[in-house]
């Protein structure tokens, strides 16, 4: 019997060991993670909308929004609308990124678009944008998606449309019938 609880303590005392450690192996993973995937935001943030902001993700993935600024020293500040899009664009764009470099990874020679494609669905979210920002994140989407599905609106949808008519697959527009049935109809 002492010799059955002996073993049974090791396999105990080996259990908790490599507990603690693939413990830390999560967290040390989760938080380059976590790192990798502020800076890639930040990168997509600044080619969208321009220098002078950084974005800060806490612990708990929590998004800030700092100045970059030595006088106002990383001070949070409130965004517009407009950089509250950007910053969510951003994020999106970065996750989008980072599962592609995943799934390579683990797929190998298999292009993502393959395996699975994400498609990017956006609605009139470049309405919040002036012209610059508008190129810019036209010029970004196609990097990211291999289907991008955007809804704008006639108001400005023709400005949305020069930066990206090279790129339109189909165009669709919705013909409403009455206040409860709509029809979509190619372009």
């Amino acid at each position: 019997k002492q010799k059955d609880t002996n073993k049974v303590q090791k396999v105990m005392d080996f259990a908790k060991e490599a507990f603690k450690r693939l413990e830390y192996i999560y967290a040390n993973e989760e938080e380059n993670m976590r790192k990798g995937l502020e800076l890639t935001i930040n990168e997509n943030f600044s080619e969208i909308y321009g220098k002078g902001l950084e974005i800060v993700l806490n612990e708990n993935k929590k998004i800030e929004i700092k100045i970059i600024d030595k006088n106002f020293n990383n001070t949070n500040v409130e965004t517009s609308q407009g950089q509250n899009i950007s910053m969510i664009f951003a994020y999106i764009v970065a996750i989008i990124k980072m599962v592609k470099e995943i799934r390579k990874t683990d797929l190998g020679d298999i292009e993502i678009g393959e395996a699975h494609p994400y498609p990017l669905i956006m609605d009139a979210t470049l309405s919040f944008y002036d012209k610059k920002r508008i190129n810019n994140v036209c010029n970004k989407i196609p990097e990211v998606a291999e289907q991008i599905i955007l809804f704008i609106k006639d108001t400005d949808g023709e400005i949305d449309k020069q930066h990206i008519n090279n790129r339109i697959g189909n165009e669709y527009y919705f013909e409403k019938i009455n206040e409860l049935e709509t029809k979509i109809k190619e372009v």
